[in-house]
C-alpha cells in the first residue's frame, strides 16, 4: 500500500484529538454554568441578601422568603425600622411567621425573663426590678419601638398573636407612646385577640405614656 504523508497523519491525529476534546467539553456546560451562578451569588453582600429577605416578607412571598433564608440572609435584619418578622406579622402571614420563628427571627422580641446567656437562665437572685417584666421603661420615646406583636394585635391576626406569644415574644414591650400589645388589641376592639392575652395572664393595668390602661 502507498505510504501516507506524515504531515497528513499528524494533522489527522490532531483533528481527531480536537474533536474528542471538543466532545468532552460539550459535556461540561451545565457544571460551568452552575459554578458561574455560585460565583455570582457569593459576590452578593449581606446587606443585599437582607434587603431581599425583608422585601420578600413585605410582599408575602413564602417561596422567596425560603430562598433568601437558604442564601443566608439574616432573619433578624432591620432596614428602615422593619424586620422580616415585623412585615410577616403586619401582613398576618402565619406560614411566614412560623418559618421565621423557626429561624430565630423573634429573638430580639423575647420577654425579659426568657433572655438567656450561653444557654443558661438569668440568676433568679438578680434585682427584682430588673427582672420584673411588668416594670415600664423610664422613657418610652427613647426605648419604645413597634414589635411584631404590636402589629398582629392591632390588625386582629389572633393566630399570629398566639404563635408569637407561644414563641415567647414579650406582650409587654412598648411603642414610643408606651402602648403594649394589649393596648393595641384593645384599640382594634378584637375580642379574640384580647382573649389570647388574658389567657396568658398579661397585666391589664399597665398604663401607657398618657396614663391609660388597655381596658
Amino acid at each position: 500500500p502507498k505510504p501516507q504523508n506524515p504531515a497528513v497523519v499528524i494533522n489527522s491525529n490532531l483533528d481527531l484529538f480536537e474533536m474528542e476534546e471538543g466532545k468532552a467539553e460539550d459535556k461540561k456546560p451545565a457544571a460551568d454554568d452552575d459554578s458561574d451562578e455560585e460565583e455570582g451569588e457569593e459576590k452578593m453582600s449581606q446587606e443585599e441578601l437582607d434587603k431581599f429577605l425583608i422585601q420578600a416578607s413585605r410582599d408575602n412571598s413564602m417561596e422567596e422568603v425560603k430562598y433568601w433564608l437558604e442564601q443566608k440572609a439574616s432573619p433578624t435584619a432591620y432596614i428602615d425600622k422593619w424586620s422580616p418578622l415585623l412585615w410577616a406579622a403586619c401582613n398576618g402571614n402565619e406560614e411566614i411567621v412560623r418559618l421565621l420563628i423557626k429561624h430565630n427571627a423573634h429573638t430580639d422580641y423575647l420577654a425579659v425573663k426568657q433572655v438567656v446567656n450561653d444557654g443558661e437562665k438569668e440568676d433568679a437572685n438578680d434585682d427584682e426590678d430588673e427582672n420584673d417584666p411588668f416594670v415600664k421603661p423610664p422613657d418610652a420615646k427613647k426605648i419604645g419601638k413597634y414589635s411584631p406583636l404590636h402589629w398582629a394585635s392591632y390588625k386582629g391576626f389572633y393566630k399570629v398573636v398566639w404563635l408569637l406569644l407561644k414563641a415567647g415574644v414579650s406582650p409587654l414591650d412598648i411603642d414610643q407612646y408606651g402602648n403594649t400589645s394589649l393596648h393595641q388589641a384593645a384599640s382594634s376592639g378584637d375580642i379574640t385577640v384580647l382573649k389570647c392575652f388574658l389567657a396568658r395572664g398579661v397585666d391589664i393595668e399597665q398604663v401607657n405614656a398618657r396614663g391609660d390602661s388597655p381596658l
